[in-house]
């Protein structure tokens, strides 16, 4: 999703840079993207299913299935209990760390990237505007 945000976040910034009414530019950004933000999840709540078993757009086979493929992961259904001994066999595990590793890497460039390239552009001569539009396809 990273991409599909940086695309369609550029072409936000950049038509709500044409607001010149009202409140700050910059304030309208924190509107319109926490709004966003706020319906997405919103829909996440609403649609997206705790459980296997509780899934809308599965029939009853489809559900017997995914519940069947959880239980030979051995990864549970649900439980609310929790247990010590599992924060330390996770805090053990080789792959959890690696994982970790992972996920720390790829957000670092990532997160330098998302939030230099504007200026960068800038440096090239670009107005503010013109660097949220050309910001799109980084």
């Amino acid at each position: 999703m990273n991409g599909f945000a940086g695309i369609f976040g550029g072409l936000l910034g950049y038509a709500i840079g044409h607001i010149t009414t009202g409140l700050q530019q910059w304030q309208y950004i924190f509107l319109v993207f926490g709004a966003i933000s706020l319906c997405w999840g919103v829909v996440f709540l609403i649609f997206m299913p705790d459980l296997p078993s509780t899934a809308r757009f599965f029939n009853t086979e489809e559900k017997i299935v995914a519940v069947e493929r959880v239980a030979v992961n051995r990864s549970g259904i649900k439980n609310h209990t929790f247990k010590w001994y599992q924060v330390w066999q996770a805090a053990r595990d080789p792959k959890t760390w690696i994982l970790f590793v992972m996920a720390i890497a790829a957000q670092i460039p990532n997160a330098a990237q998302s939030s230099f390239t504007s200026i960068i552009l800038k440096t090239f001569g670009f107005s503010t505007l013109e660097t949220q539009y050309y910001g799109m396809s980084a």
